[in-house]
């Protein structure tokens, strides 16, 4: 809290715009959800000039996480899905492979997540694999050994995922089992 005479003023911003009626020292978020993600700031003001916080970033509503060799995967309970770290192989699925120092929006109506060392795979909210990063040992099973840098459709009807460093599990909804990727260890 700051002080100083007069009494300073406060105005809370998220991300980058005035919050109504947050003119305290303090704000607190009751029950915060997936919508009060953001960048937080305070400007406080008095007649010796004003200041403006650091940027406090929040995100609420974490539904999981996964994380690979160097990058990792940020899964909200609304489906949307975040990638920061490491992306030399495309395994953030931001269509780059530029690194991220902070989370980037990848897609929504993802379910599920998991991370190998420079792959990703998802599994959306209809059963659908998505498949993204390093391919060079066929990890991704689009039959390819193509990195990729966007997620590409690989199967439907997936009931769940897994990964290691360089393979990859799934499990159909008729309860067959599928392994692709490096196979030097059987």
């Amino acid at each position: 809290m700051a002080s100083g005479v007069p009494q300073p003023t406060y105005q809370w911003k998220k991300n980058g715009a005035a919050i109504s009626g947050q003119t305290g020292a303090s704000l607190i978020i009751a029950s915060p959800g997936v919508s009060d993600s953001g960048k937080y700031t305070v400007t406080v003001t008095n007649t010796a000039g004003t200041v403006i916080s650091d940027t406090a970033k929040f995100y609420a509503g974490i539904k999981s996480a996964a994380a690979g060799g160097y990058h990792s995967l940020y899964l909200l309970t609304d489906g949307r899905l975040f990638g920061c770290g490491n992306n030399s192989l495309g395994q953030l699925g931001d269509n780059t492979t530029i690194n991220r120092y902070s989370p980037v929006f990848i897609r929504s109506g993802v379910q599920s997540v998991v991370a190998g060392d420079f792959h990703s795979l998802i599994l959306t909210t209809d059963g659908t694999l998505f498949g993204f990063g390093n391919n060079s040992f066929g990890q991704l099973g689009d039959g390819t050994t193509t990195d990729r840098h966007l997620p590409v459709q690989i199967k439907t009807g997936i009931k769940s995922i897994a990964v290691g460093a360089n393979h990859s599990f799934i499990l159909t909804t008729d309860g067959t089992l599928f392994g692709f990727g490096w196979n030097s260890n059987g």
